[in-house]
């Protein structure tokens, strides 16, 4: 199920700037309209260039979660009963939780990575999510990420506290929170009836 992102501006400042936070840094000087970085915004990628580099199981489970969402929606590879059911247990269970540790999120990506067979794995890492793209194509386009313009965005810091990918409350970024807490409820909606 494709998902349609609203088109304010804010709400794609948003977007990108979550992509950054969760996935790869390479260069993106040419998508904030060929200036460069901002310093301020710089700094901030390297707190979570450090962050990211202390919570790789956490950016791995993010991922795999996406790879198999998508591989769900595609002919012939859709969760059987039995793997439904267990993903929406994960899903369930994890969604309101404020915290996942880098061990549960490492033993949570071997449980999905195990209950999947061989041509759904081989299908899931062909599956190139929307920031491994935008790490290809370099850059995000036009705009101002940076000031709280436009929208009222605003680049935060890492996670000080808890942090948990399954669960969209714990994002640092409030205005894409709405937008992931349908995302993953529709998951859990398509999840529960492939289940029964």
């Amino acid at each position: 199920m494709k998902t349609k992102v609203c088109t304010a501006s804010g709400i794609l400042l948003a977007a990108a700037a979550v992509l950054l936070i969760l996935k790869p840094f390479p260069s993106y000087a040419q998508g904030f309209g060929g200036g460069g970085i901002p310093p301020a915004i710089k700094e901030k990628i390297q707190k979570w260039q450090r962050w990211r580099e202390q919570h790789k199981n956490l950016d791995n489970l993010s991922t795999l979660v996406y790879q198999v969402r998508t591989m769900d929606n595609g002919s012939g590879y859709a969760l059987n009963k039995k793997q439904a059911a267990r993903m929406l247990s994960i899903m369930k269970s994890w969604s309101h939780k404020k915290d996942m540790s880098e061990e549960d999120a490492r033993k949570l990506s071997k449980i999905i990575g195990d209950m999947l067979t061989l041509k759904q794995v081989q299908r899931v890492t062909t599956i190139l999510p929307p920031w491994k793209k935008q790490q290809a194509g370099g850059g995000f386009g036009g705009g101002r990420p940076a000031g709280g313009k436009p929208g009222g965005f605003s680049f935060p810091d890492p996670p000080q506290g808890g942090f948990n990918p399954l669960n969209p409350d714990t994002l640092p970024f409030p205005q894409m929170r709405p937008m992931a807490k349908k995302i993953d409820y529709a998951f859990i909606v398509k999840l529960t009836q492939q289940s029964r």
